[in-house]
């Protein structure tokens, strides 16, 4: 299987069940045949290698059908938005309407409000914003009068429609505090720690190999099957980046305990 496939499965929703007005859908596993997946582009960014890869395992469930996918929503010339996906269960005949999200967080500390410490890596991206504008303006779409039209087109009853989302998180953790617990939110989404620009200079680092995926193999869970660096080429590699202030993905090996899966782990520079 693809190493995509593999590490969006052990990926966590970021809160299970029902919160802030929305409710999971939670993939049905067992009902998946994953036989025959294609192989996941390389070149897209990465929400949409992770559409690509959620539909594909989509079409390979057996418990559901997918109606349509990536539907562009325009009035007149101006694009309002798109629906991510439309399924049906295959026995019920129940029809669902799936808002896909896909991200890598870091847990800042310094803010005060524990909703608003979940920050996309660069501070650009806040869970509380794609929180609320998922709910507040990605949803009602469905209920828009090109939304309906679609809907009509595609023979559906929207009074028939449930809204869920699929809304999927890595969270890292301050490395000098890995405590977690903000109210509703999945702890299993925990993938790893951060470290600031002088925290990763501390001699402790400096005895490990390092690799930096790239923005695609984010998917992945770290593996063995790269070329690792020294701590020092990996910071000739990553020092234009953190100059500009951009935070930085990478993967640690301990390899004085190689083979074990605690000698592999995957953090941020920010």
């Amino acid at each position: 299987m693809d190493k995509a496939y593999h590490g969006f499965l052990n990926s966590q929703l970021i809160w299970n069940g029902s919160a802030f007005g929305m409710t999971q859908f939670k993939l049905p596993i067992s009902s998946i045949d994953f036989s025959d997946l294609p192989l996941v582009p390389r070149d897209r960014r990465l929400g949409h290698q992770a559409e690509f890869v959620y539909l594909q395992l989509l079409n390979a469930c057996s418990e559901f059908e997918v109606i349509a996918h990536s539907i562009q929503l325009i009035d007149g010339k101006r694009t309002l938005g798109e629906l991510d996906f439309i399924i049906q269960n295959v026995q019920t005949k129940e029809v669902l309407h799936i808002e896909l999200t896909y991200k890598f967080y870091i847990l800042d500390k310094s803010v005060s409000e524990p909703i608003h410490q979940i920050v996309g890596p660069n501070r650009k991206d806040a869970f509380a914003y794609k929180l609320n504008k998922t709910r507040d303006k990605q949803m009602p779409l469905l209920y828009s009068k090109p939304g309906k039209v679609v809907l009509k087109e595609l023979g559906l009853d929207i009074s028939n429609i449930n809204q869920m989302v699929a809304f999927y998180a890595h969270i890292f953790v301050p490395y000098d505090d890995r405590s977690f617990d903000i109210e509703n939110l999945n702890k299993d989404c925990l993938a790893g720690y951060w470290v600031t620009r002088s925290q990763v200079q501390l001699e402790e680092f400096k005895s490990y190999s390092y690799y930096r995926p790239t923005k695609s193999e984010w998917l992945h869970i770290p593996h063995y099957e790269v070329e690792w660096k020294s701590y020092k080429e990996i910071m000739d590699v990553v020092t234009a980046s953190l100059d500009e202030k951009r935070s930085v993905m990478l993967w640690k090996l301990d390899e004085s305990v190689s083979k074990l899966p605690s000698s592999l782990e995957r953090f941020f520079i920010c």
